[in-house]
């Protein structure tokens, strides 16, 4: 408690820098921790705000019901509507291809199908779907096109945002802490020349890392466990505070 109250005190006389020292690790942690809270973010904003669908072509007739109704019922799945047939055009060129004799008489009418998926599913959990609904039996669909709107259409950097989003800090918590260190590293001074006490900046920062970074880390990993990439920056971002604490002097102006 000691040295939380030797960095309380700087900050009192230093408000808005310190407030950023405070404020930058915790949205570090909160980056990681909530990685996938970013990724949808960013996936809806590369793909214009739309939720991720499915393009579905079915008979059409008394059978389509049952089919919406099955489908509906899948884990991921939003909600099921009804289109046109061109809409889907892809999924609805492989259905006319299934049909033994797509133009003759007699041969069934198409119905397009929307698939609504949770915003928070996976890529790879959207492509299981559409091979598991390409080849269900019971009241099926004909065919099952490509996944559309996933995360900014499978992009890397919807996938990786949290990490870039920790990365993204790197600068402004360098020069924060550096000028941070500096604050401390002269209130430091008076404490190790007339108490007796060594490296009091860093012990400081020891105190302030395990609160702004390490206690929320923890904390946040019982609820939405950090990707290790993400993760490890943070631990990166702790480690660079700690080289310029470890290098605190006080200076006379």
């Amino acid at each position: 408690m000691f040295y939380l109250g030797l960095w309380l005190g700087v900050a009192r006389r230093e408000r808005l820098l310190m407030g950023l020292h405070a404020l930058l690790p915790l949205a570090a942690v909160a980056a990681a921790t909530q990685a996938d809270a970013v990724r949808t973010a960013a996936g809806s904003a590369l793909s214009g705000g739309g939720p991720p669908w499915l393009p579905v072509v079915a008979e059409g007739g008394p059978g389509l019901g049952a089919v919406a109704e099955r489908i509906a019922s899948l884990p991921g799945v939003e909600r099921v509507v009804p289109v046109e047939p061109g809409a889907v055009e892809e999924a609805e060129r492989e259905a006319r291809a299934s049909l033994r004799h797509p133009g003759a008489a007699g041969a069934p009418g198409l119905a397009g199908l929307r698939v609504e998926l949770d915003r928070r599913m996976r890529p790879e959990s959207a492509r299981l779907l559409q091979r598991h609904l390409g080849r269900a039996g019971g009241p099926a669909p004909l065919a099952v096109g490509e996944p559309r709107n996933l995360g900014g259409g499978g992009s890397p950097w919807a996938d990786r945002a949290g990490l870039l989003l920790v990365l993204a800090l790197c600068l402004p918590w360098a020069a924060v802490n550096a000028l941070a260190a500096r604050r401390v590293g002269e209130a430091a001074y008076l404490v190790e020349r007339f108490q007796r006490r060594t490296r009091v900046a860093l012990k400081t920062y020891a105190a302030l890392a395990a609160a702004a970074f390490a206690a929320p880390l923890a904390l946040g990993a019982l609820v939405s466990p950090a990707p290790p990439s993400a993760a490890a920056a943070v631990a990166a971002l702790a480690l660079l505070g700690a080289l310029h604490y470890g290098k605190a002097r006080w200076r006379r102006a």
